[in-house]
């Protein structure tokens, strides 16, 4: 991103394991920190979806054991918990991609401020095209930032430890077992 105008902070290396790494992602969560309530919102969403889902699986998975067992279980919870994981799941996209676009606003507006500052980026008007096609680049890059990185990331960090515990109420050896996946 250090090439669309970002600047890596003072003292961040530049190596692809160094603090360099994490210095443009700051600097695109600092740009973004306008539409956190939103991001938030649609963590909170995300996590519901997500225990729902959890929740869906334990219920069938209890509901074939009884029917294996020649028991019949009432249906009513499956149905609950499937359409209320459809339904948050659909809210999770629509709040996300609502706030993801807000955010590529807001980086957009940003950039253009930059490029109209500095007359031209500095470039010259031959290499217009360069700055272009990098502008393009890198709003494609962060286009997934949000949905397909920090979305799962938050919710597998708060899911799993919790879904360890709940485990861990009924079989201490399997939450272990679930904890070392989720650590490794």
């Amino acid at each position: 991103m250090t090439g669309s105008g970002m600047k890596a902070r003072p003292g961040g290396g530049s190596g692809p394991t160094g603090p360099g790494l994490l210095a443009p992602l700051l600097a695109v969560l600092a740009l973004w920190r306008g539409q956190l309530p939103g991001m938030l919102a649609g963590g909170v969403i995300s996590l519901l979806a997500l225990a729902a889902g959890v929740a869906l699986m334990a219920r069938a998975g209890e509901r074939v054991a009884l029917a294996a067992a020649g028991l019949v279980a009432a249906g009513m919870a499956l149905r609950v918990l499937g359409v209320g994981r459809v339904v948050l799941r659909y809210a999770e996209r629509l709040s996300g991609h609502d706030v993801t676009f807000r955010a590529l606003a807001d980086l957009r507006v940003w950039f253009f401020r930059g490029v109209a500052r500095s007359s031209g980026g500095g470039l010259g008007f031959r290499r217009a095209g360069d700055l272009l096609a990098r502008l393009v680049g890198d709003i494609q890059a962060l286009d997934g930032l949000y949905l397909r990185v920090l979305l799962p990331l938050a919710g597998a960090v708060l899911l799993l430890p919790a879904l360890a515990l709940l485990i861990g109420r009924h079989s201490p050896g399997l939450a272990l077992v679930v904890a070392g996946l989720f650590a490794v």
